[in-house]
């Protein structure tokens, strides 16, 4: 639960300041002082990171470091993420985005992340008519907007 919190709270900061296009302030290490957050920089930040992820995690498997925690799911949070920062519409609950896909298998993470990410949930409905998506989605849409 404590992950999910901390989750909550830095893809929300992160979305804020995309949306809000904010500018960037002195950290002590930054040369971006008075930039704005654009899309392209939030791209730009989001494939630095999942790079320095990438290298740090094999890193670790070269030296044979266990690590306590299930990293195998690290490249989905991360994909959650970014579309959780591009999607127009603000997610009251986003931690709520990985409960509706953890236990999932590949091909229905897909369908319900596209299903939450949708435009609209009028959206979501057509789709699950034509069985294009499956009813799960639709309750993962539900669930993710608190409908």
């Amino acid at each position: 639960m404590n992950d999910f919190a901390t989750y909550e709270i830095f893809w929300h900061w992160l979305w804020t300041a995309l949306h809000h296009g904010v500018a960037l302030t002195e950290d002590g290490t930054s040369t971006r002082k008075g930039e704005r957050v654009t899309p392209a920089l939030m791209k730009q930040l989001l494939e630095q990171r999942t790079e320095t992820v990438k290298v740090y995690f094999a890193e670790q498997d070269r030296k044979g470091v266990k690590s306590r925690f299930d990293r195998s799911k690290a490249w989905v949070t991360m994909e959650i993420l970014e579309r959780q920062l591009f999607h127009p519409q603000w997610i009251t609950y986003g931690s709520r985005v990985l409960d509706s896909v953890k236990e999932e298998s590949e091909a229905d993470r897909r369908q319900i992340l596209d299903a939450i990410f949708s435009p609209s949930r009028d959206a979501v409905v057509e789709k699950v008519k034509k069985k294009e998506f499956t009813p799960r989605a639709l309750e993962a849409y539900d669930f993710v907007f608190d409908l």
